[in-house]
């Protein structure tokens, strides 16, 4: 009985859409900001793979593996109402090799640099109401570079520059 319970449990559970990266803790995929995340990464995937072929002091080889290394590319934005440092905690226990390196952000510096990069749609008034505002994040790269999880307690919408204040989990990964 308790076996079949446990079974039914861990079958019920929500599959992550990058392989050995588990939800969060108390986590959702959004597919909306999934989406939105995923869109710029192939626009930016575009342009490297522009800037690749045109890159003499490559082989061709070398270029064909980063080719083929980037066409792997997955990404997926999880929202938890978990804190960062409880959200850490839990994915430190699940992938024991992860080691997360904690920040502060200035998220008006972020809103700045993301619209002079082109990865955020905003204006001034969204710079306005970033002043003075402060976020913490928490980065963990798995050591081949292969995947890398994010973890912010808000989130500065691509699309508008708004500071969501929800802890968001954002992972990409460029493994098989």
């Amino acid at each position: 009985m308790v076996i079949a319970l446990s079974l039914a449990l861990v079958l019920a559970a929500p599959v992550s859409p990058i392989p050995g990266v588990p939800f969060p803790p108390g986590g959702e995929i959004d597919p909306v900001l999934t989406q939105v995340f995923t869109d710029r990464a192939a626009a930016e995937t575009r342009q490297a793979v522009a800037r690749l072929d045109a890159d003499t002091s490559r082989t061709a080889a070398e270029k064909a593996e980063l080719k083929t290394r980037l066409g792997k590319l997955k990404i997926a934005v999880f929202t938890t109402s978990k804190s960062v440092d409880e959200s850490v905690a839990a994915y430190e226990r699940q992938l024991p090799q992860s080691r997360f390196i904690f920040a502060e952000r200035n998220l008006e510096a972020d809103i700045r640099d993301g619209i002079k990069s082109g990865a955020i749609q905003a204006d001034a008034a969204a710079v306005a109401k970033a002043v003075g505002q402060r976020g913490r994040s928490a980065r963990w790269n798995r050591a081949d570079g292969a995947l890398e999880i994010d973890i912010e307690d808000r989130l500065i919408d691509p699309r508008t520059g708004a500071i969501v204040v929800k802890t968001i989990v954002l992972v990409t990964s460029l493994a098989d």
